[in-house]
């Protein structure tokens, strides 16, 4: 598990990240989301110790990574693409790593078959692709076999195929117990993949939940839909009950401050038949965009000028 306590980082008077506190817990998929800027690239190079927060602390599975006997084999870490002699190949290189982390030599084979790259470990880095060198990466965080995996952006240079392996890859990894933290602009891939998100903005926290209770939260904010032969009956229920409804023409109504599941109910009990009844539900894409309305989008969109609050 990764606990984070009270964590900032000042540039001068510049706050970076802002007393953040949360939680990735073992066995799970969290997700880290946040725009250009947010903070969130600094805040895991401080849980990995290359850089010195002002204040507050991070710790994995109790401690912090300075502590760690041998950290390679405690928390596998993608941050950056791998630092790797051109001349090298990728076998060489992880043997490399193997020797300084004390992780056995047959974790060099395993892991190069983990991310497909086993046909390709005795060619030189030079003549890998980009996808190839994420790939390498990935490998690199795996080799000492560890309990937690911090990751930045992994599907960078993936195509679609590779995509979906390191979805398949991560969420076999949780399922084995192990704590995965990953950011990500790939927000769809998140709302697949991740059990639950941190979101920051502008180096602050603005959500840290599970993806459907996220969802459902912004969903119970959002208009619903409603279509019944006794439109103006039921909008008179409806208002009795606090709600807002906006009747559109002979059948049909959009009603906001309930929920379907109420208006559903409140219909049964008036003997209001119900033809329609549709909740837009909000993917974790235009959820981001209302908790971070202002901030810079993501994979460069652009954020919308007016959103609801959740």
């Amino acid at each position: 598990m990764i606990k984070v306590s009270g964590l900032s980082k000042d540039y001068g008077r510049r706050p970076v990240v802002d007393h953040l506190d949360f939680t990735a817990p073992s066995g799970r998929i969290t997700g880290f989301l946040g725009a250009n800027g947010a903070g969130k690239s600094t805040t895991l190079h401080m849980i990995v110790g290359l850089i010195r927060p002002s204040s507050g602390t991070a710790h994995i599975d109790g401690m912090a990574y300075h502590e760690l006997l041998v950290p390679p084999r405690a928390v596998g870490v993608l941050l950056d693409q791998p630092s790797v002699h051109p001349r090298m190949t990728a076998g060489q290189h992880l043997n490399v790593l193997a020797v300084r982390s004390g992780v056995p030599r047959h974790r060099v084979r395993e892991v190069l078959e983990t991310v497909g790259l086993a046909d390709a470990g005795n060619k030189p880095v030079s003549r890998f692709s980009f996808g190839m060198h994420r790939r390498l990466g990935l490998a690199c965080a795996l080799l000492g076999d560890p309990g937690t995996l911090i990751l930045d952006e992994p599907a960078n240079g993936l195509d679609p195929q590779g995509i979906v392996w390191l979805r398949d890859l991560l969420a076999k990894l949780a399922e084995q117990g192990r704590t995965v933290l990953l950011s990500s602009h790939l927000l769809g891939e998140v709302q697949a993949l991740a059990h639950r998100v941190v979101v920051l903005d502008r180096g602050r926290l603005v959500a840290e939940d599970d993806v459907p209770a996220l969802l459902d939260r912004a969903s119970a904010r959002r208009p619903v839909r409603v279509a019944s032969p006794a439109i103006q009956d039921l909008a008179g229920e409806l208002r009795r009950l606090g709600a807002t409804v906006a009747v559109t023409d002979g059948r049909h109504a959009v009603v906001n401050g309930l929920t379907a599941a109420q208006i559903g109910d409140a219909a049964a009990v008036a003997g209001i038949a119900v033809h329609e009844l549709y909740a837009e539900r909000p993917d974790l894409e235009a959820v981001f965009m209302t908790l971070t309305e202002g901030a810079e989008a993501p994979a460069g969109r652009t954020p919308p000028s007016s959103v609801g609050s959740l």
